[in-house]
């Protein structure tokens, strides 16, 4: 196969080091696009990948390039484009695509799958518009991975992988292989599984400014996670969507306890689990915050369940708030300082 990965962060040599895991003498291409610092660290001191303690190793058998016009003409058409950019970025990447595919015929053929690894939904919908159903295949990946370098990353956690499930029809045994990846029948469960995974703590921790353990332990931040997931498995639910486990994570059990426990029982629980599960470590949204980013995924997941609940009719206000609420911080990062530490607040915006 020849593969081309857009997106040279964590989740992109993540990706590019399960193709090579499992086919250690790159008997298959895979070309690693990333932004001009990428490449110019990759080719000083290699791509390096550490797992844990253990010390990092170089990934051997990677193309980094910078520009799809460096792409090497033996590496076209290609087999398969895997995304691993913020779905914010999703657009700008199709468009890129369009442009190489206009430039280059070969860039790409009617076999060539896109493969959508954006957390959130949305993602698979623009590319099926842009290539059609038939070519996307959604995915996922529960493993944590954090950024030590502009070409090096760090697998915190060996419990976890990678999902992959065909939105229309693209034959997916291949890729399923070379990542190490489960196969799901249904990509909407899939996807909308791992959405309800990634809500938890997410924005409620970026507003307020508290690592996931302090929300779930104070009683207006509980409620309020508690609201959010709720509406979550009812629009999931309103869709015919099921809730299925993915690799290293017990979706099922989440939606369950969250369905069908009262508040009582669950706070213990769940407040325990959230502690456990992150320790002190922020959600990404937080780091968004923090960073002060000019983007931030919120639309992809609490915003997208706002969206879909008001096309349904279903009530999704505390997923609106926390949607509304961190845009506005994310645009204007001056009114942040008015949201920390008020959990209480939050819950009365709601």
């Amino acid at each position: 196969m020849k593969i081309l990965i857009i997106g040279a962060g964590a989740i992109g040599i993540w990706v590019a080091s399960q193709i090579r895991q499992h086919d250690p003498d790159g008997k298959h291409a895979v070309i690693l696009l990333g932004r001009p610092r990428f490449v110019a660290a990759a080719n000083a001191d290699g791509i390096q990948v550490s797992h844990l303690q253990a010390p990092a190793q170089p990934l051997h058998h990677v193309t980094p390039i910078a520009d799809l016009a460096d792409l090497p003409a033996s590496a076209t058409p290609l087999d398969a484009v895997i995304v691993c950019t913020k779905a914010y970025s999703v657009p700008s990447v199709i468009a890129d695509l369009q442009a190489g595919q206009a430039a280059n015929p070969m860039l790409m053929d009617k076999r060539t799958c896109v493969v959508a690894f954006q957390n959130g939904v949305g993602s698979e919908e623009a590319f099926a518009e842009a290539f059609g159903a038939g070519n996307v295949v959604a995915a996922t990946t529960t493993v944590p991975v954090s950024v030590l370098g502009a070409a090096a990353i760090r697998i915190e956690r060996l419990k976890g992988g990678a999902g992959v499930a065909s939105m229309g029809g693209a034959p997916v045994d291949d890729l399923a292989q070379l990542l190490g990846a489960v196969m799901y029948a249904d990509w909407r469960a899939m996807k909308w599984s791992k959405l309800l995974l990634n809500l938890v703590g997410n924005a409620s921790s970026a507003i307020l400014g508290w690592p996931v353990g302090q929300i779930y332990a104070h009683s207006a931040g509980f409620r309020l996670e508690i609201a959010m997931l709720r509406e979550c498995l009812a629009v999931m639910h309103a869709q015919g969507i099921g809730v299925v486990d993915l690799p290293g994570s017990r979706a099922r059990q989440l939606a369950l306890v969250v369905k069908w426990l009262p508040n009582a029982l669950l706070k213990p629980i769940l407040g325990k689990q959230a502690a456990k599960g992150r320790g002190d470590k922020m959600p990404s949204f937080y780091y968004e915050v923090e960073n002060r980013s000019r983007d931030c995924e919120v639309s992809y997941l609490n915003g997208a369940i706002a969206a879909h609940g008001q096309r349904l009719g279903v009530a999704t206000p505390t997923n609106h708030c926390l949607n509304t609420v961190l845009k506005q911080i994310i645009a204007q990062p001056e009114t942040w300082q008015a949201w920390k530490g008020q959990p209480d607040k939050l819950l009365a915006a709601v």
